[in-house]
């Protein structure tokens, strides 16, 4: 049994209603810029996540279609890691695996005076969300000449 918490994203389902939509208009959406983005989302909220001595900067991860691509760093970078394979679908997960990063991310009222902040996943997402689903269009327009 695992000790995960989750979060739920507000407007999430509109979102991935319109990423659907997006996608079926485009065609198949190409790895590199579902990586781009996928690590875009990492960078920026690893840059936002609460410090204390950097334990959930560093638990940030990136993975695709279950190959991890990037994980966060304690100074509020990422190091890269593997390539996801090109498949018909891509899934990607950004997260961070702490077991107090639910509660840093949801409860408005901690202070930080290290820096970061909550809402670290959610605030990049969903100022974010247009320019990603733009970025894979692109992509794919510039894939299909």
């Amino acid at each position: 049994m695992s000790d995960t918490e989750w979060t739920q994203i507000e407007g999430l389902a509109e979102l991935e209603k319109n990423f659907d939509k997006a996608l079926k208009e485009m065609g198949v959406i190409n790895n590199k810029a579902f990586t781009d983005i996928t690590l875009d989302l990492l960078g920026k909220s690893v840059k936002e996540a609460p410090v204390d001595l950097g334990d959930l900067r560093g638990s940030g991860s990136a993975t695709i279609n279950g190959t991890t691509v990037a994980t966060g760093n304690k100074e509020g970078g990422i190091n890269p890691g593997g390539n996801a394979q090109d498949e018909e679908i891509m899934q990607g997960t950004v997260g961070f695996s702490e077991p107090y990063a639910v509660k840093q991310h949801e409860h408005l009222e901690y202070q930080h005076p290290k820096g970061g902040k909550a809402k670290y996943l959610e605030d990049p997402f969903k100022a974010n969300s247009q320019n990603y689903i733009d970025h894979i269009a692109q992509a794919n327009r510039d894939h299909l000449g």
